[in-house]
């Protein structure tokens, strides 16, 4: 009896398939498996900024000379190692900074005008140099066709030492020159007590901060030494 040969032709696809399927798996095991780093960012810092227009930037601790609650006697200012007495229509608000020793509303016979005293006070090498900071400050001021503003410097006596008033009035747009504030004012008196230098400063609509600039005068003439506490 004669044997038939097998078919020899399905034998042949089947080892085709086989060698087809062990190449892939060997190709895909080929293939580097790339993992994905996380990249660190650093946060872009700010270098021609000053300790003036702190916010949110970190700074020296004197938590024991910010005024984060009123003084109990609502008569009276209380910023750095001073006391002075307070205009009646000036009222105490939290501070938005930090860097602030106090901060207080102004207010006026209309709720639109609106002005804003504050104090700050910096150490040693903090300072810089005065001259930097009176053109920065007049560098935020304009007139209404952009040219820029000449401040008005003088000087006054305070506590047996002289103090400089500034005064700079026009369109204010702040620091990165964007904003368009019409009619306003900011007068800024530094004076310097040991080795601090304190920077009073009043900024709003234009009538209010002239008009206050009186009030001001009376807050330096007032302004004593707050008693060493053993």
């Amino acid at each position: 009896m004669l044997h038939q040969p097998l078919p020899i032709l399905p034998f042949l696809i089947l080892c085709c398939i086989l060698a087809a399927c062990k190449k892939a798996e060997e190709k895909e095991a080929s293939v580097p498996i790339q993992e994905t780093a996380e990249v660190a960012t650093e946060p872009s810092l700010r270098t021609n900024s000053s300790l003036l227009d702190a916010t949110e930037r970190k700074i020296p601790d004197k938590s024991t000379k910010y005024t984060y609650t009123p003084p109990e006697d609502d008569s009276i200012i209380i910023f750095g190692g001073f006391k002075t007495l307070k205009p009646t229509n000036w009222i105490w608000m939290p501070k938005n900074s930090a860097s602030l020793l106090c901060k207080y509303a102004i207010e006026s016979d209309s709720k639109d005008n609106t002005a804003f005293f504050t104090a700050r006070q910096l150490e040693g090498k903090e300072v810089g140099d005065i001259q930097f900071h009176i053109q920065r400050w007049t560098s935020q001021f304009h007139t209404e066709d952009g040219r820029p503003i000449k401040p008005k410097l003088k000087i006054i006596p305070l506590r047996g030492k002289n103090a400089t008033h500034i005064l700079i009035s026009g369109e204010y747009r702040g620091e990165s020159g964007t904003m368009h504030q019409e009619q306003r004012s900011m007068v800024i008196v530094i004076f310097e007590e040991e080795d601090s230098t304190y920077f009073l400063k009043i900024f709003g609509q234009k009538n209010v901060v002239q008009d206050s600039d009186s009030d001001l005068l009376f807050v330096l003439k007032n302004l004593e030494l707050l008693p060493e506490t053993e």
